[in-house]
């Protein structure tokens, strides 16, 4: 059973890969540091990883840990918008579609802010 983390090379996707080798899953990063290259931007080798797998699993993106300027949050929104743009071409692809496909992006802590309702 295969999970394909792109952009799991980061703090949640360490953690995860971890957790699902633990549970018998071979995982393969796709990350700009890794073996499996990806850019998060263009079709490549690595679209024969997502061939038959269980998940692929998006946690790629631009850090939200800068100051909130105008030009970072369009990076960023772009950095997510462009590589999920590209797994789903990439899937398109396959004969053999991954059976879940899941996007995960940011985290971030307010602390505890009682009743207040946060709409971001």
């Amino acid at each position: 059973m295969k999970v394909v983390l792109a952009g799991g090379s980061g703090f949640i996707g360490r953690h995860l890969q971890e957790e699902l080798t633990k549970r018998g899953y071979q995982v393969v990063i796709l990350s700009r540091n890794v073996e499996t290259k990806w850019d998060a931007k263009s079709i490549g080798p690595w679209v024969k990883e997502l061939e038959g797998a269980e998940a692929v699993i998006n946690l790629a993106g631009k850090s939200i840990s800068v100051r909130m300027t105008e030009i970072n949050k369009q990076e960023i929104l772009e950095s997510r918008r462009a590589a999920t743009q590209v797994i789903g071409e990439a899937i398109q692809q396959c004969e053999v579609p991954p059976k879940v496909w899941l996007n995960a992006n940011a985290m971030g802590y307010y602390g505890d802010r009682g009743d207040e309702i946060l709409t971001e």
